[in-house]
């Protein structure tokens, strides 16, 4: 692999929202980005990984509002198109959670965050833990 890519089969959340991360920020340039499907094909061939080249496209910032468990977001917008997948919209929050993935032709429809539970501020604990500290020689 040596473009940015996730795991699209088995289905991850994880894996989605971070390809999102791939994309440029500008709306509606693609970024090349790679998917990789894990199929099981026999007993002799328990898993088989199978990679496809794709896109991803920014659409920009939904003026609809996605809500769950009492907390709203005005989503980011995605457009994922491989060979294997075909094409996906993927809305994520602006931290970057996975809010929904839906793709026609999928038999329930789409993949949905339907509980949220928020411990911690996410932008300051991500902003603690990615801010560069200072040695004492700098």
């Amino acid at each position: 692999m040596d473009l940015p890519y996730g795991v699209i089969w088995p289905l991850s959340a994880f894996s989605l929202a971070g390809l999102t991360r791939a994309a440029s920020p500008q709306v509606d340039q693609p970024s090349r980005i790679q998917v990789m499907r894990l199929e099981e094909i026999s007993n002799a061939i328990p898993v088989l990984p199978i990679r496809s080249d794709g896109l991803i496209r920014y659409f920009g910032q939904s003026k609809a509002t996605f809500r769950t468990s009492g907390k709203s977001w005005h989503p980011k917008v995605y457009e994922l198109t491989a060979s294997r997948v075909r094409k996906m919209q993927i809305w994520t929050s602006p931290e970057g959670l996975l809010l929904t993935a839906k793709r026609p032709g999928w038999p329930k429809g789409k993949m949905e965050l339907v509980r949220f539970r928020q411990f911690a501020d996410f932008q300051n604990s991500l902003s603690t833990i990615l801010t560069p500290t200072r040695s004492s020689t700098d």
